[in-house]
């Protein structure tokens, strides 16, 4: 075999690698994300905008919502939220909170919060994977719609 016939080989072969490896690649990509980040895109912006709104009025409200989520083990919290009207606990309220993850994973749950009285709701969270989880609190009080957002890491002790 002459040095020609070597280097068009060599050649050959350095591109038939790439291409292994861009195969690669793309079944890596299609096997670890759906494709869709969210559904119906547009329709969710508006109703952000609908949040904004109404997490604006709910500044100047009279309400005030306190949270707190303490570990018990790697997966599962104790998540309190506390809420007061003008100073004074609120004990008449529901609470539901919608635990997501930023990421899309579809693991997303809902939890309707146990109510203590004297204006404290608890419940027990479990969480399906670590990382980063976003909880949103829905609160209905006398009519009023309240919301509350934080991101807590659910990871291992």
């Amino acid at each position: 075999m002459t040095m020609k016939h070597k280097t068009i080989l060599l050649v050959v072969l350095f591109f038939i690698v790439i291409a292994l490896i861009d195969g690669l690649f793309i079944i890596i990509s299609k096997n670890s994300y759906p494709g869709t980040v969210t559904e119906n895109p547009y329709q969710k912006g508006l109703n952000y905008n609908n949040v904004l709104n109404q997490s604006a009025l709910q500044e100047l409200s009279e309400y005030h919502i306190e949270t707190k989520a303490t570990r018990l083990s790697d997966n599962k919290f104790k998540y309190i939220v506390v809420i007061r009207k003008s100073g004074s606990y609120v004990p008449d309220a529901e609470v539901m909170l919608n635990v997501v993850r930023p990421l899309g994973e579809y693991n997303d749950f809902q939890v309707t919060l146990n109510n203590n009285g004297n204006g404290l709701y608890h419940s027990e969270l479990s969480f399906p994977k670590k990382g980063q989880w976003e909880i949103r609190a829905s609160i209905i009080h006398n009519g009023n719609s309240l919301y509350h957002k934080e991101r807590i890491n659910v990871d291992p002790m």
